[in-house]
């Protein structure tokens, strides 16, 4: 798993049928969003310090992913593998698949890091290197994972939650189980994109009991947060992510259905953006407001959205959906 990284978001748009190409993280640190649902004939190198991730699922993949020392990719869906694919991690590099199953169809592995799947592993060919492997579901397996021992997951997260409460947010999460964990890392995004860490809280080490945390943010405001717990050893995983939305401000936004019309209240002048979930920039403009304020943004756009209204004192933010 990689170290702390700077957040560098690279979003690459990829189409439903790509021609064999590699993408590869530079030797700057950070973030590399592959996005979408692609199906990907070409390689993936993921390089030091550096966090890839494929919100989507992977099918029927034939080429070579490689994760460098200190490199973490991970696959947010079902992940299916052709006989003449490749995965290769180095000591210290991560593959994690999310989904609820996995087909490896005879593809090869050497895995000298850690490889963990959330679902389940099913045509699966003998393994090479000496590293770790988690399996969360069931096994179905064809051959056998060589010199690769069965390792165990830092924690298990019961719960996570927030909630806003007289102008704080209230961070509430219990462990059931927690092996080697040194601490986490309380992180916030406005956008759901980019996070920054804002606060640490220490962990219990090794613990077979349910154990609760919990965290307060002063700093009140509608933001998405997650946590970043963190072994002994510096390796690391990520929680699900969590969204509040609070009523601190004096402002509202009301759409009217799915629709680029907005009716806003308020009083000043205010930043007025639109934004993708991806945390892209669609629109902005500054709007003077007294009262209320039908706006129309002239976007053409459909798809889920994040609405914000800020300026120095206050913010907003609306989530919804546009259909136009």
């Amino acid at each position: 798993m990689i170290k702390n990284i700077a957040l560098i978001i690279l979003i690459c748009l990829l189409t439903n049928d790509i021609s064999a190409a590699t993408y590869t993280t530079t030797s700057t640190p950070g973030t590399w969003d592959i996005g979408g649902a692609p199906t990907i004939t070409g390689d993936i190198i993921v390089n030091h310090d550096w966090s890839g991730y494929d919100a989507g699922d992977l099918a029927n993949y034939e080429g070579t992913i490689t994760i460098n020392n200190g490199g973490y990719y991970k696959i947010g869906d079902i992940f299916s593998a052709s006989a003449t694919a490749t995965i290769i991690t180095g000591t210290t590099g991560n593959f994690k698949i999310g989904g609820s199953s996995t087909i490896f169809n005879g593809a090869t592995i050497i895995n000298n890091g850690h490889i963990e799947i959330s679902g389940s592993l099913s045509n699966n060919d003998s393994w090479g290197g000496s590293g770790t492997y988690y399996i969360a579901g069931a096994l179905a397996q064809n051959g056998s994972f060589g010199s690769n021992t069965l390792g165990t997951l830092p924690i298990e997260l019961v719960s996570f939650t927030a909630k806003s409460i007289k102008h704080k947010t209230i961070l509430n999460w219990t462990t059931a189980t927690e092996i080697n964990n040194e601490y986490f890392e309380i992180q916030k995004s406005i956008n759901g994109n980019e996070f920054n860490t804002i606060g640490t809280v220490v962990g219990n080490g090794n613990s077979s009991i349910l154990i609760n945390y919990s965290y307060t943010d002063t700093n009140s405001e509608t933001a998405y947060y997650r946590l970043k717990q963190v072994d002994f050893n510096n390796e690391f995983e990520y929680s699900p992510i969590v969204y509040v939305q609070t009523n601190n401000a004096s402002i509202s936004i009301i759409q009217k259905e799915t629709s680029n019309q907005f009716l806003i209240d308020g009083s000043g002048v205010y930043q007025l953006s639109l934004l993708s979930t991806k945390g892209t920039l669609l629109y902005q403009q500054n709007i003077s407001i007294e009262g209320s304020r039908a706006v129309t943004i002239p976007v053409s756009y459909t798809g889920v959205y994040l609405l914000r209204l800020e300026n120095n004192s206050e913010s907003s933010f609306k989530k919804g959906i546009l259909a136009y």
